[in-house]
């Protein structure tokens, strides 16, 4: 694998532990994507304007209506 596909996995990765715990990263961009030392795993920085879901998501039954109805669209 290219060390692109590496890092953008690593990035996504990141991403998807903080929506496990309900944080949504409202200020996602480039300045605030920072590498580790090694240069091989992403970190993400600058929660300020970070925000946590306390709203439940909406079941997978739900989800799946959804994605039907925009991909007719």
């Amino acid at each position: 694998m290219k060390a692109v596909d590496l890092l953008a996995r690593d990035m996504f990765q990141s991403l998807e532990i903080l929506h496990k715990y309900h944080i949504i990263l409202r200020n996602l961009k480039s300045e605030n994507i920072l590498l580790s030392d090694n240069g091989h795993h992403v970190k993400l920085v600058d929660f300020r304007l970070s925000k946590t879901c306390k709203q439940q998501l909406p079941e997978q039954s739900q989800l799946k209506k959804l994605d039907f109805q925009i991909t007719k669209f």
